[in-house]
């Protein structure tokens, strides 16, 4: 999602009455104006969601032809290992292998 769409979701959020979104950028981006929705009194954290005790989540795919290109592979290889779920939690997902 381009910056230019993220501005306009988390201005979006922040001024209409009663709005709701699914993001996690947003709601960090939003210095407050946005909150994100705590479930039966448990808050939307990380390691809520790793514990299965916030329960509203959605996974994600990478989906590739096969075999994937080199490049493709590298960067699939990336995302699996260390440095990847470094870059998925410093963005507010939780990163499962």
């Amino acid at each position: 999602m381009a910056v230019h769409e993220i501005a306009k979701i988390a201005q979006e959020l922040a001024t209409a009455t009663g709005a709701i979104g699914m993001t996690t950028t947003v709601v960090e981006q939003s210095k407050g104006r946005v909150r994100a929705v705590s479930l039966r009194g448990i808050a939307p954290m990380a390691e809520n969601v790793q514990h299965e005790t916030y329960t509203l989540t959605h996974d994600s795919f990478l989906v590739v032809k096969t075999p994937p290109s080199p490049a493709v592979a590298l960067f699939l290889a990336f995302v699996r290992g260390p440095a990847g779920e470094k870059v998925i939690a410093a963005n507010g997902a939780v990163p499962v292998r």
